[in-house]
């Protein structure tokens, strides 16, 4: 999968935006910077990944948005 990466020179270093995501990231220099995108993005895969294996639970359980909203209020009153 290729990427598209812009820089940006800042007067905070160098800013880099991954095109795709929208994902930006700011470092002294631009392998610094790369490196926080890098992170960040790791993160956000990271974090999608468990949203689909949640997603795929719900639907697995036949779980609604009305469920979670009332064990969360459940959860709030105890």
């Amino acid at each position: 999968m290729s990427r598209s990466i812009k820089r940006k020179e800042t007067s905070d270093g160098v800013t880099v935006i991954d095109e795709k995501t929208g994902e930006e990231a700011t470092g002294e220099t631009y392998v610094e910077a790369l490196e926080e995108l890098t992170e960040h993005l790791s993160s956000l895969a990271v974090l999608n990944t468990l949203f689909d294996d949640v997603q795929e639970r719900f639907e697995e359980t036949g779980t609604t948005e009305e469920d979670v909203e009332e064990a969360i209020e459940w959860a709030r009153s105890q």
